[in-house]
């Protein structure tokens, strides 16, 4: 089964390759990946506990 960020990341390549070809996946995925570990890095989940007060109080 497919998740929801899978299926919008699947989306969001198959426009970039028609674009730019694939030479763009490569950097593209990376550069999403480092963006991903500097959030988890500075702690960015607690920011976002601030304005998901529900769901984080619920974990």
């Amino acid at each position: 089964m497919v998740t929801a960020a899978a299926g919008s990341v699947a989306l969001v390549i198959d426009i970039k390759v028609n674009q730019h070809d694939l030479e763009y996946i490569l950097p593209a995925v990376l550069l999403a990946g480092a963006i991903q570990i500097f959030f988890s890095l500075t702690g960015m989940a607690r920011l976002m506990c601030l304005f998901l007060m529900r769901w984080c109080r619920s974990r």
